[in-house]
C-alpha cells in the first residue's frame, strides 16, 4: 500500500507542480509509513525509494517546497470517495461543490529506473 500512496504523491507532484511553483505543498496522507518516508527521505523498498527520488526531482524542478502529514484514513473521504470503484461525482460535488466538472490530465510517469 505505501508504494500506491506514495505513487499518487508523485502523479499529483508531475502534475500539477508547476502550478506549485513557490509554494509550500502539504500532502495530507492516510498511510503513517509514506509520511515517515516523505519525513526522512528513505525508504527500505527500492521501488518507493524511486518514487521518492522522482518527488524529490519534481519539487526541485518546479520550485516547491513538500512535506506530509498524516490524518486518519477515516477522516479522509475525500481521496476514500475517489479511489472506490462505484465512485460518483455527485457524492464528490457534496463534499467538494467547487470542483471542476472535468479532471485534469495527468503528467505520464517517467520510467522509474533505478537512478
Amino acid at each position: 500500500m505505501p508504494f500506491l500512496e506514495l505513487h499518487a504523491l508523485v502523479q499529483a507532484a508531475l502534475t500539477w507542480g508547476e502550478q506549485w511553483r513557490g509554494k509550500r505543498v502539504v500532502f495530507m496522507c492516510d498511510c503513517q509509513p509514506v509520511v515517515f518516508q516523505c519525513a526522512t527521505m528513505t525508504s527500505k523498498d527500492s521501488d518507493c525509494q524511486a518514487l521518492l527520488r522522482q518527488l524529490s526531482t519534481t519539487a526541485g524542478l518546479c520550485g516547491f517546497d513538500f512535506r506530509a502529514e498524516h490524518i486518519p484514513g477515516a477522516t479522509n473521504t475525500v481521496a476514500d470517495l475517489l479511489s472506490r470503484p462505484d465512485f460518483s461525482m455527485a457524492a464528490l460535488r457534496q463534499l467538494l461543490p467547487d470542483a471542476r466538472a472535468t479532471p485534469d490530465v495527468p503528467v505520464p510517469m517517467p520510467r522509474l529506473d533505478r537512478m
